[in-house]
């Protein structure tokens, strides 16, 4: 059979007999040999050695024969064949042999022309092509990580008939060697046809061939697969630990004596365990031998296993570890190791893990966080101006660590409870905890103090009671059709992750404003209508406090909207929030109608205050995120295109509050006590609260106010929580002002050349959550390298279900995903109901056009089994 080297011999002798010159370069050195034994009939090779002085000695009687212009001189006698061989790369040269160069052709790697392209895996994989097309791929490949030279791959091309023909050839089809192996292992499906061609021997030889492994004389295929499936899986997993550290037990376990075939086996096992159509197999292969072998009860260093996923007990044991490292406070090893293992195997094979991995991944950016803030926090003499400041423009936003705790809380929801119980996981919970609640007890303490010391203003920080006056009544002035949102409880740091990916379809701007005090809602909301930079009266009422403005009791959502569209120039128009995710067709008739339409959303408040389940709250704070920007492309689909968000004031969020910061109020005769504000009149002083009359705080009337420092909190009846906000806080008073203008092309036109692959690799849905892998596949002249998705699980046109993880690219906050061009993304859903749902739909949307690029419908469901 021809061989790799004969090809090469014969693509640069084409050469010489059309151009005559041909200057060679090979940087890899790939062609070394073959050189030395070049000898073409009346043609000089010149190779360069170490000086192009003395390389172009030796070529200037061959240029002899080209004029001024490197062109062959007319009626010259003899062509001037000459290969120029120079092993290193053409940029490095300083031009020394243009003359030559232009005369003849050049041959180098990456050349455009196959003819003239001298990379080794390029004319590899075109030379395999040819002969053995299943095994191309797999020798280019290893060609590019440096295991294969000239040389192995001409005795390769000798022995490449071991598949193409015989028996096998009838069993496997075209599958390549590699496939064959794989398929074989992975089930019976292909016993009956070995047997029948009496194939098994020839597959003896194949898996010696290509792995340096021999599962014995059998006639069984059985038997054989048996004895396959353990020395493939214990070779991978011996040759991933280093001999040092690998237990006694590996000791007998078979490895293949050459490199190559030990790659190959490292590439089958990969292949293996990420092929959709044989991922069952390795699956069953690995937990069959993983409790027969006693892996999980052998003595490992969890750093010699670090990149191992051969078997799913490899996982547990490094899921302790980095829970140790992160209760001694190691949180870069920690760090890694969760980033490196979210994208591992059995973490997209088992979403447990992968929530498990993302829970710590949070909680130590976190800690890291904490630390560092709480270092600064010490060190600068900052005013409440300038903390508020740092709290949300800084470029390491002080607002990070309220994030990333959000999110931690968030992934907790997510795990199983059983799988919480470990005693390294709880104390590290526990642990993150602490540290949020000493870190918001010092940085409010801290804030509370500088606050007081400016009494009680904040300069350079717009007012609540401005942003009507300042932000809305301007765009309306301008006939901007304007949506007004007033999320009660949106904090600035969610409003800032709501924005983040939202500048392709709108200019964006956040800015940070100081809310009204006390932090409440009645205060805050009635500090978002027109007229509110004039003042507010908070007087004494039956039931407890009123808030006044010009002369109108605003008690509640209903009479703030009333004297709202009275004040508003134009069409006015109120919804909630979740009305706008389904518009009928008389809303959307009033909704192009409307120059003002207000969008309002009370849930995150009226959950963390009625609700006893914070985790109905947490869940929800999710869901909020993802809800509020549906709304604004939905209308900005309708034809808005000026939106402003805010909200009427922060919150505090803990899992509780240690006793200890539990305080008396100041009593006397009392308005309203919540436990971060006291409201009333008389009583008495202490170092653990601040007291203000309302006039200080530009409120008319003579109330007094009383705000714990810190974390601290009244007692209350009915006891404090772990949700509150009125007091004075960075997280309670910092509340956003987003404003979105949308761009011309917002929500318009088609996701051309966009598709999204979409692989399950189950007949069915057994538990709560499930992984698909998502694939974004991009085709035209100009392709986007990335796309924006949701994705959603529907049952009967319900949402049942959502994206929890994703291997990349996920937000928490948004649940919106950016997917890569042609990288696969392990997506983890999680079933949110699950009563009555008997199949399932998995859609995929993408964000920019709310077009759908994939779905997988009826997807059966049945849990538990």
């Amino acid at each position: 059979m021809t061989k790799l080297s004969d090809k090469i011999r014969n693509m640069i002798a084409r050469q010489v007999k059309n151009r005559g010159i041909v200057v060679w370069y090979d940087p890899e050195k790939a062609y070394a040999g073959l050189v030395q034994d070049l000898d073409f009939p009346e043609t000089t090779v010149l190779q360069y050695a170490d000086s192009f002085f003395r390389l172009r000695h030796e070529l200037e009687p061959h240029l002899e024969f080209v004029t001024a212009e490197a062109k062959p001189k007319d009626g010259c006698g003899v062509a001037p064949n000459v290969i120029v061989y120079i092993p290193m790369e053409r940029g490095k040269t300083s031009f020394a042999l243009i003359e030559a160069e232009a005369a003849g052709v050049v041959v180098e790697p990456g050349a455009e022309s196959l003819e003239r392209n001298s990379r080794l895996r390029v004319q590899a994989e075109s030379f395999f092509l040819e002969v053995a097309p299943e095994k191309a791929a797999h020798l280019a490949r290893q060609v590019e990580e440096g295991l294969l030279t000239l040389e192995d791959l001409d005795r390769i091309s000798e022995e490449v008939g071991s598949i193409t023909s015989g028996a096998l050839k009838l069993v496997f089809g075209a599958a390549s060697p590699i496939e064959s192996i794989i398929e074989f292992a992975s089930g019976s499906g292909k016993d009956a046809k070995i047997s029948q061609k009496k194939a098994i021997g020839e597959l003896r030889s194949l898996v010696q061939s290509e792995l340096g492994l021999d599962f014995g004389d059998t006639s069984s295929p059985k038997e054989a697969r048996r004895t396959l499936r353990r020395m493939i899986l214990l070779a991978e997993f011996t040759a991933a630990i280093p001999e040092a550290g690998r237990p006694p037990a590996l000791g007998p376990v078979s490895l293949p004596e050459k490199p190559v075939q030990l790659d190959a086996l490292k590439h089958l096992c990969e292949t293996w365990r990420n092929r959709v159509d044989f991922r069952d197999g390795y699956i069953q292969a690995a937990r069959d031998l993983e409790e027969a072998a006693g892996i999980a009860q052998m003595k490992l260093n969890p750093g010699d296993v670090e990149a191992v996923e051969t078997f799913p007990c490899i996982e547990s044991l490094l899921i302790r570890s980095a829970q140790i490292a992160l209760l001694e406070g190691r949180m870069e090893e920690a760090a890694c190791l969760a980033k490196s293992r979210k994208k591992s195997f059995w973490s997209r094979e088992q979403p447990e893990l992968l929530l498990r991995w993302s829970a710590m991944e949070l909680g130590g950016s976190f800690i890291k966080e904490a630390a560092k803030l709480r270092d600064r926090i010490k060190k600068l003499d900052f005013s409440a101006s300038e903390m508020i400041r740092a709290y949300a423009l800084f470029s390491e936003p002080w607002m990070m660590a309220d994030r990333l705790h959000r999110h931690f809380e968030s992934r907790l929801l997510n795990l199983d409870p059983d799988e919480t119980e470990e005693d390294d996981f709880e104390k590290f919970t526990a642990k993150v905890r602490r540290k949020y609640a000493d870190l918001t007890d010092e940085l409010n303490r801290t804030f509370v103090g500088r606050f007081q010391k400016a009494g009680f203003e904040i300069e350079g920080i717009l007012p609540q009671a401005r942003i009507f006056c300042d932000r809305v009544d301007p765009a309306l002035a301008k006939k901007k059709k304007t949506v007004f949102f007033l999320v009660d409880a949106l904090r600035y740091e969610m409003a800032s992750e709501l924005l983040e990916g939202m500048d392709k379809d709108f200019d964006v701007t956040l800015e940070p404003a100081i809310s009204s005090l006390p932090s409440i809602t009645s205060i805050g909301m009635a500090s978002l209508l027109p007229g509110a930079e004039k003042g507010l009266d908070l007087v004494s009422a039956k039931g407890g406090l009123t808030v006044v403005l010009e002369g109108r009791p605003l008690k509640d959502r209903k009479s703030r909207l009333a004297y709202m569209e009275e004040k508003v120039s134009g069409r006015f128009m109120a919804l909630k929030l979740a009305n706008v995710l389904r518009l009928g067709a008389k809303r959307k008739k009033e909704l192009k109608e409307a120059d003002l339409i207000v969008v309002t959303s009370q849930e995150i408040d009226r959950l963390g205050e009625d609700g006893d389940d914070y985790a109905e709250t947490r869940r929800f704070m999710d869901d909020m995120l993802e809800q509020l920007r549906r709304s604004i492309r939905i209308l900005a689909k309708l034809g808005v295109e000026h939106f402003i968000i805010t909200a009427d004031h922060g919150y505090l969020f803990n899992d509780q509050i240690d006793p200890g910061l539990l305080m008396d109020s100041p009593g006397g005769t009392v308005l309203e006590l919540h436990p971060r504000v006291w409201i009333g009149k008389g009583g008495t002083d202490a170092k653990g609260y601040v007291r203000v009359a309302a006039s200080e705080l530009e409120f008319g009337g003579d109330l007094e106010m009383a705000f714990p420092r810190g974390l601290s909190c009244f007692r209350v009846r009915g006891g404090v929580g772990g949700y509150f906000h009125g007091g004075i806080s960075l997280q309670e008073m910092v509340i956003p002002v987003a404003v979105l203008q949308s761009k011309a092309s917002a929500g318009i036109g088609a996701a051309t050349g966009i598709q999204v692959r979409l692989e399950f690799g189950k007949p069915l849905i057994t538990n709560r959550f499930f992984s698909m892998v998502a694939t974004f596949d991009a085709q035209g002249l100009f392709p986007p390298e990335v796309v924006r998705v949701r994705a959603a699980v529907l049952s009967k046109k319900k949402e049942v279900g959502f994206c929890a993880m994703a291997a990349y690219g996920y937000e928490e906050g948004s649940r919106e995903i950016t997917m890569r061009k042609n990288e696969p993304n392990a997506l983890t859903f999680m079933l949110s109901e699950d009563t009555g749902v008997e199949k399932v739909t998995v859609q995929i949307v993408d964000c920019h056009t709310q077009l759908e690029l994939a779905s997988m419908a009826d997807v059966p469901v049945k849990l538990g089994i």
